[in-house]
């Protein structure tokens, strides 16, 4: 009889069992997808508040992943192993072509956040590792900006990603010229080069245009960022930005106007 009943208890103990590690994975789950919404939401509500604070309304929020990597272990060890963040555009720009004085530029265009090994040992200001921002600028945006700075007035900007260069044209194609990307140090420089005004050859305007041998604007970012690479595609100026032991404050203060 007592063996008996100790097989019939052994066999109630097992469903007793598998039901206990259910519950148990089941919270873990559950902690797992709240942390990943916390810090998820955290992101999104200081996208929110830079965005106000700048002056552009957005619906939009980030997508934010974390990979396959558990979340939940960063409330002991205060490092979250990897985390994507895409931001939507809040780009806002009037009078690209300084028609009626400067152009305005508000917001930023969209971009890709790849953060490796991120420290949240001071959780107001996170440091990651490693840092790899993906942003691209549209024709629009560079002829803003360089409207802006040399107050040309530059009617056209169309990408040639055969040439690595933009076509640019003034008065409507009365004058051209080419705007070019070049790296430097970690530095970008955006030069307009070769000038040609009624098809005639002008090379000298170019470098009469811009500010210093014809350069247009430069985007030196520092706080331990580089751009890594410029590449000119059919939708603007893909840059990849790199850093290393980046604080999280120092990817909001990139902006492009």
């Amino acid at each position: 009889m007592s063996p008996s009943r100790n097989r019939s208890s052994g066999v109630k103990v097992i469903p007793t069992l598998v039901g206990i590690i259910i519950v148990l994975a089941l919270i873990a789950i559950a902690g797992e997808i709240g942390a990943r919404y916390y810090i998820g939401n955290k992101i999104s509500e200081g996208f929110q508040a830079e965005s106000a604070r700048r002056g552009v309304v957005t619906q939009e929020e980030p997508s934010v992943r974390f990979g396959t990597s558990p979340v939940l272990p960063v409330l002991v060890t205060k490092n979250i192993a990897h985390v994507t963040v895409d931001t939507p555009s809040t780009l806002s720009i009037e009078n690209a072509e300084a028609l009626a004085g400067k152009p305005v530029v508000k917001g930023d265009p969209s971009a890709k956040i790849i953060l490796d090994e991120v420290s949240a040992e001071n959780p107001n200001d996170p440091v990651a590792k490693d840092a790899r921002i993906e942003v691209t600028l549209s024709p629009e945006l560079l002829q803003a900006l360089a409207n802006s700075k040399t107050g040309a007035r530059i009617t056209a900007v169309t990408p040639l990603p055969e040439e690595n260069v933009f076509d640019v044209q003034f008065s409507s194609g009365a004058a051209t010229s080419k705007l070019r990307p070049i790296l430097d140090g970690g530095n970008l420089s955006v030069n307009l080069e070769g000038a040609s005004v009624l098809g005639l050859n002008l090379d000298g305007l170019a470098q009469w245009i811009g500010a210093n041998n014809g350069n247009v604007f430069s985007l030196s970012l520092g706080h331990g960022l580089a751009v890594e690479g410029a590449t000119v595609t059919s939708e603007g100026l893909a840059l990849v930005l790199h850093g290393t032991d980046l604080p999280l404050s120092t990817v909001s203060q990139l902006h492009f106007e």
